[in-house]
């Protein structure tokens, strides 16, 4: 699930990944990709504990995100395990 100015939206795995038919379901490590982060998002997830969320190991696991506060800008993320790849875009 995703925060943003308090609205909630749940992101599917399918709408965004995992790319190359790899399959919807097992585990997901799912992470921002930090090296990629503007300074100021960077240290917004750091600061929030957001960087990397939990392994998604059971179907239906969910990691909720609160980009409320945070800076504008692209915020690109990885599923570790499968390397799908994704962007959230928070605007001003």
């Amino acid at each position: 699930l995703l925060v943003v100015d308090g609205e909630v939206t749940e992101l599917d795995i399918a709408e965004v990944g995992p790319p190359l038919g790899l399959p919807a379901h097992g585990m997901h490590a799912v992470a921002f990709d930090a090296p990629a982060l503007a300074p100021e998002a960077g240290a917004f997830l750091s600061e929030t504990r957001q960087l990397r969320g939990p392994p998604l190991v059971k179907a239906g696991a969910t990691w909720v995100v609160s980009l409320d506060g945070a800076p504008p800008g692209t915020y690109p993320f990885v599923c570790i395990t499968h390397g799908a790849r994704g962007v959230l875009v928070v605007e001003p």
